[in-house]
């Protein structure tokens, strides 16, 4: 069948039709540790989206013999049209091992506890298999280098949209006898517990040396972009949500070549506009700035120190904050929504007047912040609710400079659906 997914087949085999007794089958994806009495068996890739089993010769895995009975069990699977899925009905029958059945069951589950499916992906395209398939045959299943383990982690875990991989001594701080593995989930942000755990697990029977795979999410740094876009209306006949469409479309044609999006990204000012200036030839120019946003998930009712770290500089403006918030609550000011903001590198807590809209300061230090380095600090902050319903809080900054370099475990994102184009005539 199309779609299998060869890590749930599961494979007996019967001395005859008629036997009740039955040997059990494993996938073997390497021959270092089969041999001529090894339960093995082995799959290839036919066409059509199919695979062909078979077993060993007597040299290579046990041989089978004539008359045996092959069962063969599996899922077939849709892709990453699962992913998102965490509510579920049973839908069979349960029976004890004498096939019994009536029995009542629970099936009461906490939703908030339930981890979302995630990692289904579609079969790889030629164009990734071109890229992965000798990347990991390089690897000759040992871990070793840092492009050993990119290699093996794609193959352990195929949705992926970006790895990096580093040593301990490389982190700041410094975490000698490690290597950091940092995974940006194609269909999600970031990886759930269970999953990262099931790559450690994976990844230990690959490792050569006395390190310790460690997962860590991704630091995701977005880049929202407001742009005033002028067109010549005599050249064209098309109206501003037209060039608008026109302009989001070659942006996101641009990301998706470009070496933007990624881990050691790099985002250039100057690319992105001209990006813009060529989406119709009736633009004529465009004013364009951007922000920095990071979005952290606070410790809720919990007293805690805080640091967000932007690894680029921020522009230090004398005129009004660099730094921005969005609305939160506090154990010290529960009726009101509060929000932060620098104020020459101290960071003050402060709520708007419900009539005036004007900002009433609660704290006038709860933190600092580091322009050079681009760095937030907060300290012994007791935050009851977060901005959005998963307790989220963004923080929008203005960087020193347009142009925005990643390093590490910092993932950039331009996020064009919060990003602002407005097109006008001229």
């Amino acid at each position: 069948n199309p779609g299998v997914d060869i890590s749930t087949v599961r494979v007996k085999v019967f001395d005859s039709v008629q036997s009740t007794a039955y040997q059990i089958f494993d996938y073997a994806d390497n021959i270092l540790d089969v041999n001529s009495e090894s339960n093995a068996f082995f799959f290839e890739e036919v066409e059509d989206e199919r695979y062909e089993m078979f077993f060993g010769d007597g040299v290579l895995g046990k041989k089978l013999d004539s008359g045996n009975k092959i069962e063969v069990t599996y899922l077939v699977t849709n892709g990453d049209e699962t992913n998102g899925a965490k509510s579920f009905t049973f839908n069979g029958i349960i029976t004890d091992k004498f096939s019994n059945t009536g029995y009542a069951y629970n099936t009461t589950i906490n939703p908030a506890a339930t981890v979302a499916a995630n990692g289904g992906a579609g079969i790889e395209s030629i164009s990734k298999i071109k890229f992965n398939a000798p990347k990991y045959f390089s690897t000759q299943d040992r871990a070793v280098t840092s492009a050993d383990y990119a290699a093996i982690v794609r193959n352990i875990y195929p949705a992926i949209s970006d790895v990096i991989i580093y040593g301990g001594e490389d982190a700041v701080p410094p975490e000698y006898g490690k290597v950091k593995i940092s995974i940006k989930p194609t269909q999600a942000s970031y990886l759930s517990s269970t999953t990262k755990k099931d790559i450690v697990d994976q990844l230990k029977k690959y490792m050569v040396a006395s390190v310790t795979p460690e997962v860590i999410d991704p630091s995701i740094l977005y880049i929202e972009v407001t742009s005033s876009v002028f067109y010549n209306s005599s050249v064209t006949t098309q109206r501003p949500e037209e060039i608008r469409d026109r302009i989001l479309a070659n942006i996101n044609t641009y990301l998706g070549q470009s070496n933007v999006e990624k881990f050691n990204g790099k985002f250039r000012f100057s690319k992105f506009v001209s990006t813009i200036d060529g989406s119709d030839r009736s633009i004529n120019s465009n004013d364009t700035t951007i922000m920095l946003r990071k979005d952290f998930f606070p410790q809720i009712n919990s007293s805690s120190f805080y640091e967000v770290c932007y690894q680029n500089a921020f522009y230090k403006d004398c005129d009004g904050p660099t730094l921005m918030s969005s609305g939160f609550k506090v154990s010290e000011f529960p009726s009101y929504t509060v929000y932060f903001e620098d104020r020459d590198g101290v960071i003050a807590l402060y709520r708007l007047d419900s009539l005036t809209s004007e900002k009433i300061t609660l704290n006038d230090n709860i933190g600092s912040v580091d322009y050079e380095k681009g760095e937030v600090m907060l300290y012994d902050l007791t935050i009851i609710q977060g901005s959005y319903g998963d307790n989220r809080i963004e923080i929008r900054v203005k960087p020193e400079l347009n142009d925005i370099n990643a390093s590490r475990e910092l993932y950039l994102d331009v996020d064009v659906p919060k990003s602002k184009f407005t097109v006008y005539p001229e």
